[in-house]
């Protein structure tokens, strides 16, 4: 099943759609890293197959660099600026179990 909360851009400011997710990804080179997802694109309508994790982090940082961006790097700045202003209230206390 996938799971997860779709943060459209009218309700973030940012300019990619955010997706949030209750569970750590286990086919990850990093599973036990949290992680939010930004869409690589521009497209109001949500798209699950552009997908792009970033770290939960004071230093937030792409998680998987195999694709390559669609959005420019000051609009992936914005994403990392609005990842550290709510770090504390995204990261939840990850023990490596599903929440």
């Amino acid at each position: 099943m996938f799971e997860m909360a779709i943060l459209y851009q009218y309700r973030t400011g940012r300019p990619t759609v955010i997706w949030m997710s209750l569970d750590l990804d286990r086919n990850s080179d990093e599973p036990n890293v949290p992680r939010i997802y930004f869409q690589n694109n521009y497209a109001t309508k949500a798209d699950k197959d552009a997908l792009v994790p970033i770290s939960i982090s004071q230093e937030p940082r792409i998680l998987d660099d195999r694709q390559p961006l669609n959005i420019s790097e000051p609009d992936l700045n914005e994403i990392k600026a609005w990842i550290k202003v709510h770090h504390k209230i995204l990261h939840p206390p990850y023990d490596g179990r599903r929440i």
